[in-house]
């Protein structure tokens, strides 16, 4: 059910900016907002990963790391060290076993936090199977009026197990309104050791909180507790706590509150609190079982706050109490240690003599030096030793300094454990107040090494000056100056520059630049090994400048632009030249421009109605020659005056317009003398007009343009031949007989000329074609008498067609229908008849009078031989 909860927590971090660790990396600099490692790259990895992470910067969700969900021993282990984190209301998470034998190094860490955020939240991390973590040197503030959050947070949902000799450091903390230093967070641990330690150490050194809103150590578990057993060790140490009364250490658990099975040790040494140091519920409790042991040693609080239990502990082990001062008042009678319901077995001093004995495990008597250090069970005895050093102490006395000497007890380890309290895991805290007078000394290169990391003496975690750390993180390499053109870089910096090369100068960013006087156009500096920046000389066209100490200055006929120099340019619109040195006075305008002071204006002649001048150069404005209607004047020298036909308006020629009123047309070149006057209108004599006046007599309205030719006469008078007469005649034809009169005209006309048309059109017909047309209407007799007889006048001439013809049996042509015929064989016959007299009667007419000589049949002409 664990590992199901802890794969469900696990899942919602795996989203994000995912990057693998499959083998050792470096950063520097970088900003991290959710960004998500994952160490379960390792699984295939060949050796161990060394990664470090210097000066990062975390914001937002922040930098994650997340590993196995269940413990996996096969990969190389991670080596992380993540060094002067700069994190901005973010957290920095790390979740899940990582593998065997790996190292997590968090170190000054500075954080600027809002609300109730957590710093480093570890509630979904396993350290187990020689794991270890450590936050070295953490400051971290949150703002005065609010809950604050946590430094570092364990526990929740996940139990943290700290196991086979894996181990948890928190080592210079200082936190500022903090809602705790370390903080057991949640309720929904089901488990009964929630919090804990099994051959392992957790420890919490040297740490500080000021104003922590509700405690340094806080468990919001309700049934759970800190377990700690065969071997374990959970510490605090050299911890200050200030600003409010809020307690040292708080639970909620209303049924226990620290437990100690087989071999457990815990551990409060040198403790100020300015509230009480335990709060817990007073129905809860605490059990120690031999051979643990627990330890209250060099306390400072406002109260115990365990005077209000029945018991606070039950008491099968070794408890060691001693130099508590509480309230400002020492303890130091049986009685008074009596108070605080805990059963001691010891009252010890701070070097571990024994003071009061109350029994125990311990068989230590008074004065004697018992094992209150020691842990359990790693130790096979106990000896003393006498500081400080005789060395020392005659060091001191040439300075006429006195050094107090005193004993304390030491451990006796085994061969398993680790000095100097026989921890099963190697404890960087070497000096328990008043345990330990000189401090190992660290084992890297003194040279680049400043100092050590705390209980780690191969690893540097300070460099000397100039110096930095290599990508191990372990071992510091000189610093190397990046900075071009430098010299020197500022002490402890690779891209900040304190002294520059010959010719360079430092700007405000701390970079080296070219001295303005190394460059053109100076020509030397004055002194080039230090940041004087002063021209020697210049080159055209720059001028040294005093104000500048720099050639900043032109010469005659130039100016600046930026910081270059360059020609003045002439501005003067149409300006060839401009006067020297100047920009905006002209000197020489262009072609077809004249001076106007110092400007330039277009010519006149170069204008029109001038078509050019006599020279585009110069200021001369004379015109060559003119444009229509325009014409050139000598005393302007231009084209001021007009052709024949224009006037000036202006300064322009515009046509002539005829000013007589009433006048069709001037004079040309006038425009006062009338030349033809309107209708009706005639000349005055004087370039006028004048109307004309009708002078015949009776008479209304002359012609147009006339005065004697009458047009419309008064009464019943007409006009005629340009006067007034008297009708002709009282009577007339009516309108209706003089219309009937022309249509009849009009009707013989159109007669007439269709008469004309017909004879002027016809084919005359050959004399057989008459016969035929006889001897056909002879066979008709029965019909010709009851026909009329049909004069026929000489002029007329009648195509007989017989009955076949108009009864479509013969395909006769109609003579009148053919082409006319050549008659040159009749025009040469020795004679013509005088009369011509033909009468044809269709259908049996009767012919009176015929001339055979001049008849025709369709296609052949017969004509009478000589």
């Amino acid at each position: 059910m664990r590992i199901f909860i802890f794969l469900i927590l696990c899942t919602t971090l795996c989203y994000g900016d995912t990057r693998s660790i499959t083998a050792s990396l470096t950063s520097n600099g970088e900003t991290f907002d959710n960004v998500i490692y994952d160490v379960t790259g390792m699984t295939d990895a060949s050796e161990p990963a060394y990664c470090t992470w210097l000066s990062p910067k975390v914001t937002g969700t922040g930098l994650i790391f997340q590993s196995y969900s269940v413990y996996t021993a096969g990969p190389e282990p991670v080596n992380v060290s993540i060094r002067s984190a700069t994190v901005t209301d973010s957290t920095i998470r790390i979740s899940g076993f990582f593998p065997p034998y790996s190292n997590v190094t968090i170190s000054q860490t500075r954080a600027t936090m809002e609300g109730t955020t957590t710093l480093f939240d570890f509630t979904q991390m396993v350290p187990q199977d020689h794991v270890v973590f450590t936050l070295l040197d953490t400051t971290a503030t949150w703002p005065s009026a609010g809950a604050g959050g946590a430094v570092l947070s364990l526990v929740d949902a996940v139990r943290t197990l700290i196991k086979d000799y894996s181990a948890f450091y928190m080592i210079r903390t200082n936190a500022t309104n903090a809602m705790s230093v370390l903080h057991l967070k949640g309720t929904g641990c089901s488990h009964n050791y929630c919090f804990d330690i099994y051959n392992g150490l957790v420890a919490v050194d040297y740490a500080s909180c000021t104003n922590c809103k509700t405690a340094f150590f806080y468990s919001e578990l309700t049934t759970s507790y800190v377990g700690n057993s065969n071997n374990g060790v959970f510490r605090f140490s050299n911890c200050t706590q200030g600003g409010n009364t809020a307690p040292f250490f708080k639970t909620s658990s209303t049924q226990w509150v620290l437990g100690f099975n087989s071999n457990g040790n815990v551990v409060f040494s040198t403790i100020t609190t300015s509230g009480d140091l335990f709060s817990a519920p007073t129905s809860a409790t605490s059990y120690c079982r031999s051979p643990a042991q627990f330890v209250l040693l060099n306390i400072n609080a406002k109260a115990m706050g365990t005077e209000g239990f029945t018991s606070f502990i039950t008491v099968t082990c070794d408890v060691y109490m001693g130099n508590i001062t509480l309230n400002g008042v020492e303890y130091t009678t049986a009685a008074q240690y009596n108070t605080l319901k805990i059963g001691y077995t010891k009252i010890v001093n701070p070097f571990g003599m024994v003071l009061i004995n109350n029994g125990g495990p311990d068989g230590t008597g008074v004065n004697g030096y018992c094992r209150v250090y020691c842990v359990r069970s790693g130790f096979t005895g106990v000896t003393t030793e006498v500081l400080p050093p005789d060395d020392v102490v005659a060091e001191a006395a040439k300075k006429n300094v006195t050094l107090d000497k005193w004993t304390r007890s030491i451990c006796q380890c085994s061969s398993t454990s680790h000095a100097p309290y026989c921890s099963v895991v190697y404890d960087p805290i070497l000096y328990t107040s008043g345990y330990t007078y000189t401090k190992e000394t660290c084992k890297t290169d003194p040279v680049s090494c400043a100092e050590c990391k705390w209980g780690q003496w191969d690893q540097c975690d300070r460099c000397n000056d100039n110096y930095k750390f290599d990508a191990t993180g372990a071992n510091c390499i000189p610093m190397v100056c990046e900075v071009a053109n430098c010299q020197t870089c500022v002490t402890n910096s690779e891209t900040a520059c304190s002294v520059c090369k010959d010719s360079y100068k430092l700007d405000e960013n701390k970079l080296c630049t070219l001295k303005t006087c190394a460059q053109e156009p100076c020509t030397g500096c004055t002194s080039s090994s230090d940041d004087d920046d002063t021209c020697v000389s210049c080159s055209d066209p720059y001028v040294f400048e005093a104000s500048t100490s720099q050639c900043t200055g032109c010469i005659a006929g130039y100016k600046r632009d930026g910081a270059t120099c360059v020609e003045k340019g002439c501005s003067v619109d149409n300006c060839k030249t401009c006067v020297f040195d100047t920009e905006d006075q002209c000197s020489v305008c262009n072609d077809n421009y004249k001076l106007n002071e110092f400007s330039c204006e277009l010519k006149t002649c170069a204008q029109p109605p001038c078509s050019g001048c006599t020279n585009a150069a110069g200021d001369d404005d004379v015109c060559g020659t003119c444009r229509d209607p325009y014409k050139f004047e000598e005393s302007t020298s231009q084209c001021t005056d007009c052709i024949a036909g224009y006037k000036r308006d202006g300064a322009a020629c515009v046509p002539k317009g005829c000013l007589v009123e009433n006048c069709k047309t001037c004079v040309f070149d006038t425009e006062d003398q009338c030349e033809t006057c309107d209708t009706n209108q005639k000349s005055d004599g004087n370039g006028g007009c004048t109307p004309m006046v009708c002078t015949v007599a009776n008479c209304t309205k002359c012609v147009d343009d006339t005065e004697d030719q009458c047009a419309e006469c008064e009464g019943d008078l007409v006009a005629k031949d340009g006067g007034c007469v008297a009708k002709e005649g009282s009577g007339g034809l009516p309108l209706g007989a003089i219309i009937g009169i022309v249509i009849g005209v009009v009707v013989l006309l159109i007669i007439l000329i269709l008469l004309l048309l017909f004879f002027c059109c016809r084919k005359r017909k050959t004399t057989v074609e008459q016969v035929d047309h006889i001897t056909r209407n002879e066979m008709e007799n029965s019909d010709r008498d009851s026909k009329q007889k049909v004069e026929v006048t000489e002029e007329t001439e009648v195509t007989v067609m017989d009955r076949a013809q108009q009864e479509g049996i013969l395909e006769e042509e109609n003579p009148l229908s053919a082409p006319t015929q050549n008659d040159t064989s009749q025009t040469t016959a020795p004679r013509r008849k005088a009369r011509r007299a033909r009468s044809v009667r269709n259908n049996g007419a009767e012919i009176a009078d015929i001339d055979l000589d001049y008849m025709y049949d369709a296609k052949n002409e017969i004509v009478e031989e000589d």
